[in-house]
């Protein structure tokens, strides 16, 4: 509800399972970037992105649920890549924003958002020139 300070607050505080932690640190990254606090936020963006990417080389490749793994984790990896978009967007790294937003569209995983924030990205760099 826009109150991010507060949700900051819960989140940090609260015990959060490992299973949890990848909802912990994607609502963290967007907090903070709407908080501006910047360091926290890379750091959170950062870390959701690098637990997905872990998770994946260290699942077990078994036929039958490779392709639900594989869709769960496209998905999850799809969201974080596109918070960190959004978080280098909001500090004008333009280019490392766009990175993201199409890596994010690239893993076919449905979301709406950074194909949206990339529009908004381009949209907004052709004003600039």
């Amino acid at each position: 509800k826009g109150d991010y300070e507060a949700a900051i607050d819960r989140i940090t505080t609260a015990r959060a399972s490992k299973r949890m932690e990848f909802s912990r640190l994607t609502n963290l990254c967007v907090a903070y970037t709407k908080v501006g606090e910047l360091d926290q936020a890379e750091e959170a963006c950062n870390a959701a992105v690098k637990l997905v990417e872990e998770r994946r080389e260290q699942r077990p490749r078994r036929a039958i649920t490779f392709d639900a793994i594989d869709a769960a984790d496209r998905s999850d990896l799809a969201v974080a890549l596109s918070n960190r978009g959004v978080f280098n967007a909001a500090l004008g790294n333009i280019v490392k924003a766009h990175e993201d937003f199409a890596a994010s569209l690239q893993l076919g995983a449905g979301l709406s958002a950074p194909e949206i924030n990339l529009a908004r990205l381009d949209s907004a760099t052709r004003k600039l020139y």
